[in-house]
């Protein structure tokens, strides 16, 4: 690369100016083999933003900068042991911003919420259940659809929300920096930690545990807070002549005509006329929503009729070719085949296999036979639809808990890091060590996150030159990436096996491939879901419906702390490479603006759509279904409902969500199997390996403001041989490999 050594050429002498500054325009070196252009750093211009300097005061423990002179060689860690200057004061006010924006948007849905369950609360309610709404079952199914995913937008609004808290309590200021260095530990830039946890306050840790806990039973029972409930219409249907509706209500029909006759069907004249088409077209469905008692007119009359009557019973769910949705009824052409089929309707089908309804249909339309009879057309009850779109008032105010405790937890993340001034970015940091350097880390200048993680700190000193390409991966350690990629591997294999279960489930039902991969969502069909045993409970059914929901929340944070460390470390090795103002928090000078707790806008938000996405496409995977059954059992008019509950689910959205997860896994093993520049720190998000990295030679004071370069400077340790590495505003040049470097 220009500006690096292009030979190992012995070490240049960087000349310096009387005031102890190197001398930018170079001398013509002594070393034939040694140019100007092999140097990295380029004559840098004075910078005309630079800041005047200020009046020596004492260092800001808050800040974690110095505000002047400090030259006691007995100065704890942290403080500076030679003049640094300040001129500008650091607010970070921009996530204070950021905490109020969240805690406006946490009152925006609890305020939502709020209005929900006082309008659910409103409706009729059987059981803590309210009807939200009655009419059409394909308006219920797509409302709460799109319901849902207004719920798991709010709801993963509200995670990332009290995530990025989470981060800001445990986020450590220069003071937590220089304790946990004093102490011989470190701590974590950038991402939220566990060391970081440990350090926090009491209060800090409260709140902490507050936000994450609040997070559990949202992400169990937002989604079942509201659900949909498919209700399905039992029905009589009777074989009879037309001599019934011609003499029936006139009396002239026999008495064993008018005997037979069942009170459901004496309103006859208020049925629909359907021709056996529709007839079949209309019945020939697992669910029956807007019809129920059907009569069958035949022209034939028979005694054996009424004697022996061709009718029955039957429900949603029940008594049907699974495939076709076509009831076993309707294919019982002969009397011993109806009868068995009133006998064994559970066990026996008499419709011919992988039929549908539509060839049903063609083959029927004129020579339709039932139970031995022919059909000529048939009398249809019509009755309005009573699917519902229902609510829990139970889970809707768990919802507003957990949406309360997470409003509370920000207020006291503001309240108690009011003061404070966290340092959220790696630039931060950065700019703070590099301004007022840490003393315990001094003559460490090669520490690497791996030196600090094996915890020796004998090799933590003096180090020889042989850099060796790492791997992204390596920066977040390898039993988390392991992690990752065990938890999103088990993820796909556990939805191949769904997918596989379902499949089968469907394919046993008869289903064709069509239809199976019709499916998209909130399906009313009961064959096709499980019920767990020994419960038709909502509360265990909603649980484990949405037990993957919490799954993909706690996979989200752990995918989203891997790939900020492996991008932090790559921020910070650029420095490596090119000469560049620090990213920031609150920018002054050069610096430019960091993004707040995300290493890059692209990947903060590919991450956030991706998990958004995945989490919608889980509720419609597997789901709540609720079912009611309305018998019209005239014998018994308080039997005339039944309650089903199971679990749903749609193959193509698991197919969905599997490819997601997938392309979820390879972005991350492509990620990290990227590997780091050759010549580059390798500091991670450890405190301790950054702070080796950041100390400056004496006279750059300004360096944490202008653009700053990673690499080998003149200064060493005053011994023969010993170079040193750093980042610095002055000029660097590669490393030389075999090389001895401290300081």
């Amino acid at each position: 690369m220009p500006g690096w050594y292009r030979n190992q050429a012995p070490e240049a002498s960087f000349p310096r100016t009387e005031n102890g500054r190197y001398d930018y325009q170079w001398p013509t070196p002594v070393d034939p083999n040694l140019r100007s252009r092999d140097f990295i750093s380029p004559i840098i211009p004075p910078d005309p933003q630079r800041p005047p300097a200020v009046t020596p005061t004492a260092y800001n423990n808050n800040t974690g900068y110095s505000n002047g002179v400090n030259n006691d060689e007995n100065a704890p860690y942290g403080y500076s042991r030679r003049t640094t200057a300040i001129p500008v004061t650091r607010t970070h006010s921009k996530w204070k911003g950021r905490i109020a924006g969240y805690t406006l948007l946490s009152t925006i849905v609890l305020a939502i919420n709020i209005l929900a369950t006082i309008y659910v609360s409103t409706r009729p309610r059987e059981g803590g259940i309210s009807a939200i709404y009655i009419g059409s079952c394909s308006a219920s199914s797509q409302a709460v659809v799109w319901i849902h995913l207004a719920i798991n937008a709010l709801s993963f609004a509200l995670t990332k929300a009290s995530n990025d808290c989470q981060q800001y309590l445990i986020a450590p200021t220069r003071s937590d920096i220089d304790h946990s260095h004093g102490n011989g530990s470190s701590l974590d830039i950038g991402v939220a930690s566990w060391k970081n946890f440990g350090g926090a306050k009491g209060g800090r840790k409260f709140a902490y545990i507050l936000l994450g806990l609040s997070s559990i039973p949202l992400a169990i029972v937002y989604n079942a807070a509201i659900f949909s409930s498919q209700f399905g219409n039992s029905y009589n249907y009777k074989v009879m002549g037309m001599e019934y509706l011609s003499n029936a209500t006139s009396g002239v029909a026999p008495s064993y005509v008018t005997d037979s006759v069942p009170e459901w069907a004496l309103g006859y004249e208020t049925f629909e006329n359907l021709t056996n088409g529709e007839c079949i077209s209309a019945y020939a469905k697992i669910n029956l929503h807007d019809r129920d008692n059907l009569i069958l007119i035949t022209p034939y009359e028979d005694y054996g009729l009424y004697v022996n009557p061709v009718q029955g019973q039957t429900g949603p769910w029940q008594d049907t070719n699974f495939g076709s949705g076509i009831p076993s009824w309707m294919c019982a052409s002969s009397p011993d085949d109806f009868g068995n089929a009133q006998a064994f309707f559970y066990l026996l089908d008499f419709c011919p296999e992988g039929i549908d309804a539509e060839t049903f249909i063609e083959s029927n339309a004129t020579n339709w036979t039932l139970g031995g009879y022919p059909i000529a057309y048939c009398l249809s009850h019509k009755v309005p639809e009573q699917c519902q779109m229902q609510g829990s008032l139970l889970f809707l105010t768990v919802v507003i808990l957990c949406n309360v405790g997470k409003i509370l937890g920000m207020l006291m993340t503001v309240i108690m890091r009011w003061r404070d001034e966290p340092l959220l970015a790696i630039g931060d940091v950065t700019a703070s060590f590099l301004q007022a350097p840490d003393m315990s880390t001094a003559g460490k200048c090669l520490l690497t996150i791996e030196d600090v993680r094996k915890g020796d700190q004998n090799t933590w000193g003096a180090k020889v030159w042989n850099p060796k390409r790492k791997f992204w991966w390596q920066a977040a350690g390898g039993w988390k990436f392991a992690w990752n990629l065990g938890l999103l591997t088990s993820t796909f294999v556990g939805l191949i096996v769904f997918l596989t279960k379902a499949v089968s489930i469907l394919r046993s039902n008869q289903e064709t491939s069509e239809s199976i991969w019709s499916l998209t969502g909130r399906t009313d069909t009961f064959q096709n879901t499980w019920s767990l045993p020994n419960t038709n409970g909502y509360a265990a059914h909603a649980f484990v419906a949405n037990t993957p929901q919490l799954l993909i929340t706690s996979l989200y944070l752990l995918y989203s702390n891997t790939v900020s460390i492996m991008a932090i470390n790559s921020e910070f090795a650029s420095y490596s490479q090119v000469r560049q103002p620090l990213r920031t928090s609150s920018p002054v000078g050069q610096q430019r603006k960091a993004p707040l707790l995300i290493p890059s806008f692209g990947y903060g938000v590919l991450i956030i759509i991706s998990f958004t996405v995945l989490h919608w496409l889980l509720s419609q995977s597997l789901y709540l279904a609720s079912g009611k059954t309305i018998r019209n059992n005239y014998f018994n008019p308080l039997d005339n409902y039944s309650d089903l509950m199971g679990l749903g689910f749609s193959p193509l959205p698991i197919l969905i969500s599997m490819l997601l997860i997938l392309v979820l896994l390879i972005a991350l093993i492509g990620s990290g199997f990227r590997r780091y520049p050759l010549n580059a720190p390798f500091v991670g998000t450890n405190s301790l390996a950054i702070s080796a990295a950041c100390h400056p030679q004496p006279g750059d004071d300004n360096a944490a403001f202008s653009q700053v370069m990673w690499g080998a400077t003149e200064d060493g340790k005053g011994e023969i041989g010993v170079g040193h590495c750093c980042l610095t505003s002055w000029p660097v040049a590669r490393p030389v490999h075999g090389r001895v470097y401290a300081g």
